[in-house]
């Protein structure tokens, strides 16, 4: 008779299975504890365990960490330690957390998939791709907005169609975002193309030939005529938008009459210049008023002009009236107003009006522009570095370029309109490596523009 040998004969077998089922539930209990453990830390201001908190959690690297993660990335203010929540989660390579992070960002509240759209933009597998593939189609603007950049960031073949497909159910219908969908399939092909019919025929005939590095793209954008699709230019750039704010700094500084450059330019990109005048504040006026004609009636925009006051207690200059901080800011209007003949009769009326004197508050001036409902273009053109001063506990601190720079993207997050950047070479600071270059580039990238010099 042959004995077989009991549950108590086999302990080792058990003990494996025991291990086996009860693993996702000790996971599940550890990635819970780091978190409550991040939160612990960064409550008490203990930001080096905070970050070392959340790179065990990386290190981990199952669904139940990436979850963990996401929801640290949900819940914890702006600060280092969401930065390195959100680069644990872009960094994570296994399968399991790729998926969480896929399924998370095609469902749930538009804030967690906007800041999830950031993580997918460094991630390379394909889950994430196909969850941004979808977001295409959300009828949330920022997300659709958010969802495409992340897409041009990632430089992948397989986002060429669904944008092409995206621009063919926007086109044609003002405010729907074509232009911006049109750049974003200049910036991941090199190729300036109109309509969606022909961007198809095009990539038909070469998506075989994969895509072009960024920096070749950008080349090939910058050597193109544009797609032939609008009229509008400011300082020979083509705008992207039907929906623009323009926001135009008109401090102090754009008094300054600037030198005709040695190689004869005149001013960034194609096209002859609108007046002969090499004051800042002039040429501003004139390529603002030339490419608000140029906007088709269906057009919506409005200007903002903004300058700067002093701290409070701070000596004004004698013979002076600088601005206060009731009239710092103006607006054409607190909504898009039409491109018909009546608006752009009112916008002139409001640029010629426009006198430069002041300091430069281009943060809180855009976030101001964040505000205009309907908007999904900023177009931000200015002289300098911002001069900005917060009130630190009765205290005036003036706030660097670099921190400005991230007050913008913070107050852009929710919105994820894209800002395009001007700036006068030779403003504050002489050289194309200088501070102030430096920040406008930095705005753009952080917002899905471009930066364009002025000589």
């Amino acid at each position: 008779m042959t004995v077989r040998p009991t549950a108590c004969a086999r302990p080792g077998l058990f003990a494996a299975l025991a291990l086996a089922l009860l693993a996702p539930i000790a996971t599940a209990a550890s990635s819970s504890t780091l978190k409550r453990e991040v939160i612990a830390a960064l409550a008490e201001g203990r930001v080096a365990a905070a970050r070392d908190a959340v790179q065990r959690l990386e290190r981990e690297g199952d669904r139940s960490a990436a979850n963990a993660l996401i929801d640290l990335l949900t819940r914890l203010p702006d600060g280092e330690v969401r930065e390195a929540v959100a680069q644990a989660l872009s960094r994570m390579p296994q399968p399991e957390a790729a998926q969480a992070i896929a399924q998370k960002l095609r469902g749930g509240s538009v804030a967690r998939r906007l800041l999830l759209a950031d993580v997918a933009a460094h991630r390379s597998d394909p889950a994430t791709r196909e969850a941004l593939i979808a977001c295409l189609r959300h009828n949330d603007d920022a997300l659709v907005r958010a969802a495409t950049r992340a897409l041009v960031q990632r430089r992948e073949p397989e986002a060429v169609e669904p944008l092409i497909d995206l621009l063919e159910r926007r086109e044609g219908k003002p405010g729907s975002g074509a232009g911006l969908i049109r750049r974003a399939l200049e910036e991941l092909t090199g190729k300036s193309l109109y309509l969606a019919i022909e961007w198809r025929s095009w990539w038909t005939a070469h998506k075989d030939e994969g895509l072009p590095g960024r920096e070749a793209a950008m080349e090939a954008i910058e050597k193109s005529e544009g797609s032939g699709g609008t009229q509008s230019r400011f300082f020979g750039r083509e705008l992207a938008s039907d929906r623009i704010v323009f926001v135009i700094d008109v401090s102090g500084s754009m008094q300054k009459k600037d030198p005709v450059p040695d190689d004869g330019a005149s001013l960034s990109g194609d096209g002859p210049p609108r007046t002969t005048s090499r004051v800042r504040l002039e040429r501003a006026k004139a390529e603002l008023l030339g490419a608000i004609d140029g906007l088709p009636e269906t057009a919506r925009f409005t200007i903002i002009a903004y300058s700067g006051y002093l701290p409070p207690g701070t000596p004004q200059p004698p013979g002076i009236t600088l601005p206060n901080e009731h009239n710092w800011l103006r607006l054409l209007s607190k909504r898009l107003v039409r491109a018909d003949a009546k608006g752009k009769e009112k916008a002139k009326r409001f640029v010629e009006g426009l006198k430069a004197i002041g300091s430069t508050f281009t943060g809180r001036a855009i976030e101001a522009a964040l505000e205009i409902r309907d908007a999904d273009l900023i177009v931000l053109l200015s002289d300098g570095e911002p001069t900005e001063w917060v009130d630190d506990g009765g205290h005036v601190k003036r706030l660097s370029a670099d921190e400005v720079r991230e007050r913008i993207r913070a107050a852009n997050r929710s919105h994820r309109i894209t800002i395009d950047t001007f700036g006068f070479e030779g403003g504050d600071f002489a050289g194309g490596d200088d501070r102030f270059t430096r920040f406008m580039k930095g705005v753009a990238e952080d917002n899905g523009g471009r930066f364009s010099p002025i000589h």
